[in-house]
């Protein structure tokens, strides 16, 4: 009976531990501080949803070929 008590807390712990990483990960990348990449890419002059508008003359652009089309 010990025995079986001693798996269950382990394996609780254990799936415990799977989901409090993960939450933890994703909470650590929402932080104010300067020295995160969000520091690196100053977007502070340019309007939300920038990256929606057709790119400029002249801008270089991406084209993606599959066998399904290109985009």
């Amino acid at each position: 009976m010990f025995a079986m008590f001693m798996i269950k807390e382990s394996a609780f712990k254990l799936l415990s531990l799977a989901f409090i990483v993960p939450i933890l990960t994703l909470f650590s990348g929402c932080s104010n501080n300067s020295s995160g990449a969000q520091s690196s890419n100053n977007c502070a002059d340019k309007k939300v949803g920038y990256q929606l508008e057709m790119p400029q003359k002249g801008e270089e652009i991406a084209v993606v070929n599959t066998s399904m089309g290109s985009f």
